[in-house]
């Protein structure tokens, strides 16, 4: 349902925030027919410093990042962002759906299918 969604609304450009190399991998599969571009981030640290670089349609975030937590990041993001944002996780799936509901943004339940 997520991927129809951005594909009627033309969306270009996507962030994937994965610490794993074969998440980053899988996420750009589901996608690939949706966006052109993709950058990846394996950290918290990384992902801010390529969304204070560049614009991005769609971020994919990891809520199992070593550095920081997937759900505070997209707090933060939420406040000074209009951007879509998706959360994603391999852990806790109900409590984080939860939260994804409450912040207002995507969820996906990896692995991605």
């Amino acid at each position: 349902m997520a991927q129809e969604l951005f594909i009627q609304t033309g969306m270009k450009k996507i962030l994937i925030v994965e610490n794993k190399k074969s998440d980053q991998e899988m996420i750009r599969q589901h996608f690939q027919n949706s966006f052109s571009q993709f950058d990846a981030a394996d950290s918290g640290e990384n992902a801010f410093y390529l969304i204070n670089k560049n614009d991005y349609d769609l971020i994919v975030i990891s809520n199992d990042l070593p550095d920081l937590n997937g759900i505070w990041i997209v707090q933060h993001l939420k406040k000074r962002l209009e951007t879509d944002i998706i959360l994603t996780s391999h852990f806790n799936h109900e409590l984080v759906e939860k939260q994804a509901r409450k912040l207002n943004v995507g969820f996906l339940k990896k692995p991605i299918k």
